[in-house]
C-alpha cells in the first residue's frame, strides 16, 4: 500500500502521514533517503499501542524496492509541529526485522507490542 500524499506543508490528516515525513527533527542520512523516495515506500505494516492515553508509540515496517525498514514514533500526544520518527532497522529483510524486534532491548516496546509486530509482519510476508 502506498502512503498518503502529504500537502505542500508536510501534513496530512492520515494516521500514517509521519512515515518518512519531511518534518523528521534532524535527520539522518537513511531518514533523508527515505523522506526524498517517501513517494515510492509501500506500507507492509503498522502497529499502535493502543493501551496508552496521553501518549502514542506506532512501529511501522515499510518497503524500498527489496529492502525493508522498522520505522518508529513515539512521544506525548500533545501538538507539535515537528515529527518524532526514526528507523530502528534497515535495510533489512523481514527476518531480521522480526528477530531485532524480538531481541532488541534499546527499543522501548513492551512484550505484547512486540509480539504483535511479529505476528502482523509474519500475516503480512510470509516467509
Amino acid at each position: 500500500m502506498k502512503l498518503t500524499k502529504l500537502d505542500e506543508h508536510g501534513y496530512s490528516a492520515d494516521d500514517t502521514a509521519w512515515i518518512a515525513s519531511p518534518l523528521c527533527q534532524n535527520p539522518t542520512e537513511l531518514e533523508n533517503l527515505l523522506i526524498q523516495r517517501r513517494d515510492e515506500l509501500d506500507l507492509i505494516a503498522t502497529v499502535d499501542d493502543d493501551t496508552l492515553s496521553y501518549e502514542y508509540s506506532t512501529v511501522a515496517v515499510v518497503k524500498l524496492e527489496n529492502d525493508y525498514y522498522l520505522l518508529h514514533t513515539s512521544g506525548c500526544s500533545c501538538p507539535s509541529p515537528n515529527e518524532t520518527w526514526s528507523v530502528e532497522i534497515g535495510p533489512s529483510t523481514i527476518k531480521e526485522i522480526k528477530n531485532y524486534v524480538k531481541n532488541e532491548v534499546n527499543m522501548y516496546l513492551p512484550d505484547y507490542i512486540r509480539e504483535k509486530v511479529v505476528e502482523v509482519l509474519t500475516n503480512a510476508v510470509p516467509n
